[in-house]
């Protein structure tokens, strides 16, 4: 039985990749567990990734001006 709190962390979850554009609910509910996983898991590295440029950016210009 699934709690509420694991309830909950799975619709933020679908919400937050639907709402990337990555995937729609019926690609989300097609997949496997340890697919969402991998996935989930690839999304949050990119975000990272993401994070870590726009910083080295603000560090970057902020050096200059």
């Amino acid at each position: 039985m699934l709690s509420v709190e694991t309830l909950k962390i799975m619709y933020e979850t679908n919400y937050a990749l639907i709402e990337s554009k990555i995937f729609n609910i019926e690609n989300l509910e097609e997949m496997l567990p340890w697919e969402r996983r991998v996935y989930i898991g690839l999304h949050i590295k990119n975000i990272q990734e993401q994070k870590e440029r726009m910083e080295q950016v603000r560090r970057k210009n902020k050096i200059k001006g």
